[in-house]
């Protein structure tokens, strides 16, 4: 991952537009947490709530073992990261134009909450986007939780399955796309694709899994 201050100017050069370009408001809620199938790594999710649009940075093994706390600046990198790289297909093409948040929120630890507010500060992003809501207790459960779950639900769909989609679950008579790895994992449009295969690749594609084979 690049420097922070690279990261950071990366950022900052990122237009904000009022509305994400698929016609909602651009806030987004965050958070980070850890992955069942790799110890001491971090994820970090970035989640648009009017369409549940996911951003994904990680898996992050945490230095030495330590806290998010201790590895705050790492946490912070992957924030600004997830938005320079955007929502990307299986190929790293660009499925849409890379922007900022307007506003956003986070949902963790009042600590961290604190502690990420004032790396953002010290690293140079925006003013106004240092500036950090907490989440509300809904938009924890019926948002972040309900990703988190998504996101490591790796039997939702069996793979092999082609009649539903294994992003959204629609039903559809011929999948659109499929995984290139696997050829298991089909989807109904290159969004869903696009949106999933971050969480495909790292926790249920049997191409990068040989000792599932």
């Amino acid at each position: 991952m690049a420097a922070m201050e690279d990261l950071a100017m990366a950022f900052n050069g990122l237009p904000r537009p009022q509305t994400v370009p698929w016609g909602s408001a651009n806030y987004w809620v965050f958070s980070i947490g850890q992955s069942p199938l790799h110890p001491s790594a971090q994820i970090l999710i970035a989640v648009h709530p009017p369409t549940m649009v996911t951003l994904h940075s990680g898996p992050v093994q945490l230095l030495n073992g330590g806290s998010i706390l201790d590895n705050i600046t790492t946490v912070v990198s992957m924030l600004l990261d997830v938005f320079i790289k955007g929502l990307r297909d299986p190929t790293g093409e660009q499925v849409e134009s890379t922007f900022a948040p307007l506003t956003w929120a986070m949902s963790g630890d009042e600590e961290i909450h604190e502690v990420i507010q004032q790396k953002l500060e010290e690293c140079g992003v925006h003013e106004a986007l240092c500036s950090v809501r907490r989440c509300t207790p809904g938009e924890k459960k019926d948002i972040i939780d309900e990703q988190f779950s998504k996101l490591f639900a790796t039997g939702a769909i069996q793979l092999g399955d082609a009649s539903r989609c294994h992003r959204c679950y629609s039903e559809m008579s011929v999948p659109l796309k499929r995984c290139s790895a696997c050829n298991q994992a089909f989807y109904c449009s290159p969004k869903c694709e696009a949106v999933d295969w971050q969480r495909h690749q790292a926790f249920d594609c049997p191409a990068n899994r040989p000792n599932d084979c």
